[in-house]
């Protein structure tokens, strides 16, 4: 399968995540993730009756922790997503965990065991997730976007398959997922992640969080925390603890979050350069209505509710993820503190929002009102930064292809390339292959080739590797 040569339109070919093949291997962790938190219910019930809600709990606990110091140890981590023995530590702690919980549920194991086994599952969940968008925002933000929800669509399809496969090798396959996810993470040599040498304001964590604090920051982040908040609270307060071991709610969750991600991805894709707000003033009146859908006497509500309440959660996340974004590239602030920030904010909304259906024995009317209280005070927030938000058009469209076309331009005027060579160039650079540069260019591939010869003649190098280099 060639990475670029797709039946897709040119328009969107050209934002797909570059390559493809490589960034599905992210549909690995979501279907792990998926595969976890229903406990393999395909192969059984939970005859440990654990307490699922609590346990969830305490695996947004960990992943919040977890962020926090992924946050606190960036200038030592960038690149993260190229830390492979850090992450196949992680990758072989989340398998364990992985197993323990599920023996935990088959009550093979102490209950213990179960929640240390979810707390490293949450830790590595963590991890990777954070090193896969540190590699997907160099892509640019469309074409990341459209790689998250992809592969959310073919993760979810894995653990639809998983339910069929006998007990045994499922149980094999889930563990397995977690190194799967990690070993098929890896970014293209040229990946621009700014390290500390590139970023001569940032020097230690004080200042990267001073930078992240600055401006609207707080405020953005306190937005998704109102946000996921509200989409914990519903989420927790409409789905009985029990059912939060049942396959078939695991599915339409997954089948939700999917759904929920094109559209999330088709409402980022409308974004551009200075509408980002109209976008934010979609997502929350979205939120909101799942909120309000609750409360009808309809059949099907619970999972119009879900699917609309996932949508404006998303949304949100992908809009804060985009500005994010345009801050490092703008200010040359790793990537990786950001997004951990943004994890941080998102995963102790949602905990707060469990925290407060579980323990709070308060009714549903209630829990809408909180919800609808905290989405109002989301929306005024967004209200006060009107006019401050925006994103370049080079983050949405291809930050990496720009660096690239940048690169071109400087080893074009050194070595003396012709104008057909430095375009092809600027092209090889990004990661593509020949065939993408023959159907792009529409050249035959024997030219391609000829004109690749001919630039590692004038660069005075013997490989793709060592031009990357250059």
């Amino acid at each position: 399968m060639a990475d670029d040569r797709t039946s897709l339109p040119c328009a969107l070919r050209k934002r797909l995540p570059r390559p493809l093949i490589r960034f599905l291997g992210f549909a690995f962790l979501q279907c792990w993730v998926l595969a976890v938190f229903s406990s393999f219910i395909p192969y059984g019930d939970n005859p440990a009756r654990l307490p699922v809600g609590w346990l969830h709990c305490l695996s947004s606990l960990a992943s919040i922790l977890t962020a926090c110091a992924v946050l606190l140890l960036t200038i030592r981590l960038v690149p993260m997503s190229r830390r492979k023995e850090l992450g196949l530590l992680m990758a072989v702690a989340g398998s364990t965990g992985t197993l323990f919980v599920h023996l935990a549920s088959k009550a093979a194991m102490p209950a213990w065991c179960g929640m240390v086994g979810l707390i490293l599952v949450a830790v590595c969940a963590t991890w990777l997730h954070l090193s896969w968008q540190e590699y997907f925002s160099t892509q640019g933000a469309q074409a990341a976007v459209l790689g998250f929800a992809l592969a959310t669509i073919v993760g979810m399809l894995l653990f639809f398959a998983l339910g069929w496969f006998p007990r045994a090798v499922g149980v094999g396959v889930a563990v397995a997922l977690p190194l799967a996810a990690d070993l098929s993470l890896r970014p293209h040599r040229g990946a621009r992640f700014y390290l500390r040498d590139e970023t001569p304001s940032v020097k230690s964590t004080r200042d990267l969080c001073a930078d992240i604090a600055h401006d609207w920051s707080p405020r953005l982040m306190t937005v998704v925390s109102l946000v996921a908040l509200a989409y914990g609270t519903m989420r927790a307060s409409s789905v009985p603890s029990q059912s939060l071991s049942s396959v078939e709610f695991w599915l339409r969750f997954g089948g939700g979050l999917a759904a929920g991600s094109v559209v999330a991805c088709l409402a980022v894709w409308s974004v551009q350069r200075g509408s980002v707000m109209r976008a934010f003033y979609v997502a929350i009146p979205l939120s909101a209505l799942g909120v309000i859908v609750r409360a009808l006497p309809f059949s099907g509500v619970p999972e119009a509710s879900a699917f609309l309440g996932t949508c404006g959660f998303l949304l949100v996340n992908y809009l804060v993820w985009i500005v994010m974004l345009e801050r490092a590239y703008s200010r040359k602030l790793p990537v990786l503190g950001l997004l951990a920030s943004l994890w941080t904010a998102s995963y102790t909304g949602v905990l707060g929002g469990q925290l407060v259906a579980l323990a709070w024995p308060v009714g549903a009317e209630f829990l809408n009102y909180l919800a609808l209280s905290a989405l109002l005070a989301a929306s005024l927030l967004l209200v006060s930064m009107n006019g401050k938000l925006t994103v370049s058009q080079t983050v949405l469209e291809a930050s990496e292809a720009t660096s690239a076309a940048q690169r071109a331009l400087e080893i074009a005027a050194e070595a003396k390339l012709s104008p057909r060579e430095t375009e092809i160039l600027a092209i090889w650079l990004t990661g593509h292959n020949a065939a993408y540069i023959e159907d792009t260019l529409h050249i035959s591939r024997n030219t391609v080739k000829t004109h690749l010869k001919h630039i590692y003649q004038k660069t005075g190098v013997e490989s793709k590797e060592e031009l990357l280099r250059k």
